[in-house]
């Protein structure tokens, strides 16, 4: 009975850290746009979203109060930092080609730019789960399988919560982006699918 309160305690403090640090990082993606872009209809798009750099240190440490299981500080500082840095420069690369993309009005992206954005959102999964297995904690192969599946769902609960949560009149996935629902949804979902995929304790 002891080792199951304790069991449940672990469980619902690692909750609570993922769920604060996910409402950081929702809060520092919003903080950047109206500090270094602005909220006024499109000019959050004008120039680089810099709160996407505490937004990808906040998701860091989420994914780290999920997975750790060696509380070495050294380690987990080690962890936030390369994911801080790998996640950072995955969301500038996709960025860039999100943006041509939208440069795209009368023709069709070229494939070349689905390319890398598939590729930036391979290398994120892959790193990541490299990064916990040899910083946190082992992990399973086909976490990286769960951690590709949470990136792609992001974008899809963002809509969802653009649809019952609208920026006024506005519920498309700019005004998601925008709002930084994709942020806090990378937040909860990559966590999750980090723990997933960790290996039991032996």
């Amino acid at each position: 009975m002891e080792a199951k309160c304790l069991f449940a305690i672990e469980a619902l403090a690692r909750a609570a850290a993922v769920l604060a640090a996910a409402l950081a990082a929702w809060a520092a993606w919003y903080a950047g746009i109206g500090w270094f872009n602005g909220r006024e209809g499109i000019e959050w798009l004008d120039g680089f979203q810099w709160g996407a750099l505490p937004a990808c240190a906040a998701i860091a440490v989420a994914c780290a109060a999920a997975v750790a299981r060696d509380d070495s500080p050294l380690r987990l500082v080690a962890f936030i930092a390369a994911a801080t840095a790998l996640s950072f420069a995955a969301f500038a690369g996709a960025r860039e080609e999100i943006h041509t993309f939208h440069s795209y009005i009368f023709m069709p992206p070229a494939p070349a730019h689905l390319v890398w954005l598939a590729l930036y959102w391979f290398c994120v999964s892959a790193g990541l789960i490299w990064l916990a297995n040899w910083l946190l904690a082992p992990m399973r192969r086909r976490a990286a399988l769960y951690l590709a599946a949470a990136l792609a769902l992001a974008p899809y609960f963002a809509y969802l919560t653009v649809s019952v949560f609208p920026a006024g009149r506005h519920d498309d996935i700019y005004n998601a982006i925008r709002l930084g629902y994709p942020v806090f949804w990378t937040a909860i979902l990559v966590p999750a699918a980090l723990r997933l995929g960790r290996k039991p304790a032996a």
